[in-house]
């Protein structure tokens, strides 16, 4: 649906043009590591594609990071599991 969608409907779901902007400026900040660290946060984990499309991260970085985020995400789940399997 992409940024031109979320400027014609946005207002519907409570994204103003002021919050679009906002968020544009965070992501273009901080993107790399939302991404990253998104794999832990539930809903940011099935959201953060299409955040990141609308706020148009650039494909290679969100392909990196988000390959980097899965690796630290099975890392920690496998071995926490492993760990409790010992006990």
């Amino acid at each position: 649906m992409g940024i031109s969608w979320l400027r014609k409907y946005g207002k519907w779901i409570g994204v103003t043009p002021d919050r679009l902007q906002k968020t544009h400026r965070f992501l273009e900040k901080y993107g790399s590591i939302i991404v990253l660290f998104g794999r832990f946060v539930v809903p940011l984990r099935q959201l953060q594609g299409y955040i990141s499309g609308s706020a148009e991260v650039p494909f290679r970085d969100f392909y990196l990071w988000n390959v980097l985020g899965a690796i630290a995400w099975v890392s920690f789940w496998g071995g926490a599991g492993y760990l409790l399997g010992l006990l």
